[in-house]
C-alpha cells in the first residue's frame, strides 16, 4: 500500500495523505476536518482562489468618505479548498498556503476523483 503526503503548512499542520481508496486530512488549526475520506464519497472539491471583494471595499469606501473614519481597506476573500463528503462539508481555509502546493493538492484530488468516479 502506497501512500504520498502533500504538506500545506507546517505550523499548525495541514497536511492530505493519500491512500489507494482514501485521503487523511490533518488539521491542527481546524480539528473537526481532521478525517479519513473515501473518494467514492466525495461529491465535490472546489477550490476558491483569493479575490478581492469589490462591493465590500466601495461600499467601506463611501463609508469612510461620507462619515470621515479615515480608515479605507481592501477587503480579500480568502483562499479555501472546500470538499463536501456524504457525512459533512469541509472548508480549508488556505491562508499561508503556497499556491504551487495548492495546485499539486488540486491536480491530486481531481485526478485521484476522476479515477474513482470512472471505475
Amino acid at each position: 500500500m502506497t501512500s504520498e503526503k502533500i504538506t500545506l503548512k507546517k505550523s499548525p499542520p495541514l497536511e492530505f495523505i493519500f491512500n489507494e481508496d482514501s485521503f487523511q486530512i490533518i488539521n491542527e488549526a481546524d480539528p473537526d476536518s481532521e478525517g479519513i475520506y473515501q473518494y467514492g464519497k466525495v461529491r465535490l472539491a472546489r477550490f476558491k482562489k483569493e479575490k478581492t471583494n469589490w462591493v465590500v471595499t466601495i461600499l467601506s469606501f463611501l463609508g469612510d468618505l461620507f462619515f470621515s473614519v479615515g480608515h479605507t481597506d481592501i477587503y480579500k476573500e480568502r483562499k479555501r479548498l472546500t470538499i463536501k463528503h456524504d457525512k459533512k462539508s469541509i472548508e480549508l481555509n488556505l491562508l499561508d498556503c503556497e499556491q504551487s502546493t495548492i495546485d499539486i493538492l488540486i491536480a491530486k484530488i481531481n485526478s485521484k476523483l476522476c479515477s474513482k468516479t470512472s471505475t
